[in-house]
């Protein structure tokens, strides 16, 4: 009884239809491969990551944590924000092995939090640093060859050294100064 009311508390199960089983099915036996390879510890990393959607926006790092805590050692929890402060709407939570990030897959996936059914899933990889810094690289160098092209029109077309860029506000400017 609350204030009155009769609550009644449902388990809610999530029922897939035949096609979206035959997905599930052929991702999970993908996963299960890439484990049974990489053991039990963080030889994936991916596979000890999971993402929690449709958080509600009321919903704290504590909430998170109490909610995970029970299935194993939890390595890391965030919450993205947004530039107003408020979380995005999901989290990450990272576990020590892939068997604790498997149980609470299996656990609290379709659970409700604050009056919000939770979808969780397997994280995606993140890109290692030397990916990142290849990426950052082959796009400054685009640039670099961007800029030298745009540099090479600007000096035949005659238009009294400006090299492309502004190059003929320069005097204007110049003029105003001595007029001053």
């Amino acid at each position: 009884m609350l204030d009155k009311h009769k609550l009644a508390l449902q388990l809610s199960q999530r029922k897939p239809s035949s096609e979206a089983a035959a997905a599930a099915a052929a991702a999970s036996a993908k996963r299960k491969a890439s484990a049974a390879g990489g053991g039990d510890g963080e030889a994936g990393g991916a596979l000890s990551k999971v993402v929690v959607r449709n958080v509600a926006f009321e919903a704290t790092r504590r909430d998170i944590l109490g909610l995970f805590g029970p299935f194993g050692h939890v390595k890391s929890c965030r919450l993205p924000k947004k530039f107003d402060g408020q979380h995005r709407g999901f989290a990450f939570v990272e576990f020590v092995t892939a068997r604790e990030a498997r149980a609470a897959l299996e656990g609290v996936g379709g659970a409700h939090l604050y009056g919000r059914r939770l979808v969780v899933e397997y994280a995606e990889a993140e890109e290692g640093l030397t990916e990142v810094r290849a990426k950052t690289a082959a796009r400054f160098e685009r640039q670099r060859e961007v800029a030298e092209a745009e540099g090479e029109e600007g000096e035949g077309g005659g238009g009294g050294g400006g090299g492309g860029r502004g190059g003929g506000s320069g005097g204007r400017a110049a003029k105003r100064f001595k007029k001053l």
